[in-house]
C-alpha cells in the first residue's frame, strides 16, 4: 500500500507506518488533537478545559470552548491591570475621623487588679469551687507613683484601692496596707 492510497485521517485517529506487506512496523504516532484530549481528559486540573472534550454536541463543546477562552482572557486581563496598577507605584491615604455616640460591646474591656475578699469566698457557698491564693498579689517595684502606697518593709508599691481589702498585698509578713482599716463597711 503506497503513501498515496491512505485516506486522509481525522481528529483522533492514530497514523501508522506500514511495510510492503501490510504490517504496522511503528508505534502509533498520536495527532496534536489526541495528545491534547489526552491531557485534558487525564491529566490537567483545570475545571473547565476537560469539559470541551466531554461534551456530546457540538454546540456543548462550543460553549465550553468560549467559557473556557472567557476565562483564560479575564484571567490573563486581570493580571495585566494588577501588574500595571503595582509598577505605578500609587499611593492612596484615607484619614476618617469617626465619633460614634454609641460604642457596641465590647469596644473596651478594662482589667483591673481588684481581687475577691478572701473572708467572703470562704464564707460563700461557692468556697468549694474556688482556689484563694493568699500570697498573690499584683504590686510593683519602687519608684511609687505619687498616688501610690509604699510598703514598709518591702520595696513594692500598690495602688490606693488596694489598700483595706482584707488581702496582704505588701506581702505575708507586711500588714502596713492593712493597718487603721475600719473592715465594718464589708
Amino acid at each position: 500500500m503506497d503513501s498515496m492510497h491512505l485516506k486522509p485521517l481525522r481528529a483522533g485517529e492514530a497514523e501508522f507506518k506500514y511495510n510492503s506487506e501490510d504490517t504496522q512496523i511503528e508505534s502509533p504516532r498520536k495527532t496534536v488533537c489526541a495528545t491534547v484530549k489526552k491531557f485534558a481528559l487525564e491529566q490537567t486540573t483545570a475545571h473547565g478545559f476537560p469539559n470541551i472534550f466531554r461534551a456530546t454536541t457540538l454546540f456543548g463543546r462550543l460553549l465550553w470552548t468560549v467559557l473556557f477562552l472567557a476565562g483564560v482572557v479575564a484571567t490573563f486581563y486581570q493580571g495585566t491591570v494588577l501588574v500595571l496598577k503595582f509598577r505605578r507605584y500609587p499611593v492612596n491615604v484615607e484619614v476618617k475621623i469617626v465619633t460614634k455616640a454609641l460604642l457596641e460591646l465590647p469596644s473596651v474591656t478594662v482589667c483591673n487588679t481588684n481581687k475577691l475578699r478572701t473572708s467572703a469566698i470562704e464564707k460563700s457557698k461557692h468556697r468549694r469551687m474556688l482556689v484563694v491564693d493568699q500570697t498573690t498579689s499584683l504590686p510593683y517595684y519602687e519608684p511609687c507613683l505619687d498616688d501610690d502606697f509604699a510598703c514598709k518593709k518591702r520595696p513594692v508599691c500598690i495602688k490606693r484601692y488596694l489598700l483595706c481589702d482584707a488581702i496582704r498585698q505588701c506581702g505575708v509578713n507586711d500588714t502596713s496596707d492593712e493597718r487603721d482599716c475600719n473592715y465594718g463597711k464589708f
